[in-house]
């Protein structure tokens, strides 16, 4: 991709098309320029946040090696020290087993009898290790019932105009075939034949989508479960998750068991194991405690 959109610059500038820009070029002008450029290089939802929050310093670097400015306005500017991201006591990053538990049984009470997918969608994303995205853009075909695996090829997003829309995975390891524990895959055939005779009963041509909008024709709005998640949180009287949080804690729980890196690095889809390693292999209180032990359960001298 970096490399597509380099022969494209110089294509342009071979082009002459960078000629039309002079000195009387405003900040405007150049800010959309800048956002031309990189929207070529992200997903659709960073370029509209990146829309949403100028990058000045990111536009004049652009600028310069666009050779529209001889230097970067910015590079003699001294920055204040960013303030230290603000800490929410009543909230974490992933949820220990037990919470993890008192979540989805919480879940279940809440929404089994009457918006299952609710349950089964969050059920999907705690033992998974899926991102919201590619978990929302399931078909059911993507879904081996015998093999107990599901096939990840794509996700939902959001463009710039805040529109909900299918894309490829955020990464290239994201195409993958993830393995899934038979209770989780007995609660989503169990959806499937939920899902199935609402659609029969409605008149309606079933889609094929996993999880879908109240129309049952149309995929569900990304921004949708987080507000079933933070009525469950509620009611359990736990502390608040983000959505990507079940994520974290499919990667926490995972490395508490045991889970070779390497598997959870493909189970999670990341491309470089030092992602898997950074940001997932959250060291919990329980693994602190038996860290002796695992040493000393080889080392027993």
């Amino acid at each position: 991709m970096a490399k597509k959109w380099e022969r494209d610059i110089l294509n342009k500038v071979d082009d002459g098309e960078f000629d039309k820009f002079n000195s009387n070029m405003t900040l405007n002008d150049a800010f959309k320029s800048w956002l031309d450029i990189y929207s070529k290089k992200v997903l659709p939802s960073t370029y509209r946040k990146a829309e949403n929050f100028i990058h000045l310093n990111k536009v004049m670097s652009t600028l310069v090696s666009l050779e529209v400015i001889q230097k970067n306005p910015f590079d003699k500017v001294t920055f204040p020290k960013a303030k230290p991201a603000p800490v929410f006591m009543d909230r974490v990053d992933y949820y220990k087993k037990d919470q993890l538990k008192s979540f989805l049984d919480t879940a279940e009470i809440l929404y089994a009898d009457k918006k299952y997918h609710v349950y089964a969608l969050f059920r999907l994303l705690a033992f998974s290790g899926m991102r919201k995205g590619e978990a929302l853009a399931l078909e059911w075909k993507d879904i081996n019932f015998d093999g107990c695996t599901i096939a990840i090829n794509k996700a939902l997003s959001v463009d710039k105009n805040g529109n909900t829309i299918l894309s490829t995975p955020k990464t290239k390891a994201g195409n993958r075939i993830v393995k899934i524990d038979k209770i989780t895959i007995n609660i989503l055939k169990h959806y499937q034949a939920i899902q199935a005779t609402s659609i029969l009963k409605s008149g309606l041509k079933a889609k094929g989508f996993v999880f879908t909008n109240n129309d049952l024709q149309s995929y569900m709005k990304i921004q949708k479960p987080r507000k079933w998640c933070e009525t469950i949180t509620k009611k359990a009287d736990l502390p608040r998750i983000k959505i990507h949080g079940f994520r974290h804690t499919y990667a926490a729980l995972s490395a508490q068991a045991g889970m070779n890196i390497k598997q959870l690095q493909y189970q999670l889809g990341h491309d470089d194991v030092q992602t898997t390693l950074a940001n997932y292999t959250a060291v919990t209180e329980e693994m602190k405690e038996t860290t002796a032990d695992i040493f000393t359960s080889l080392v027993n001298f």
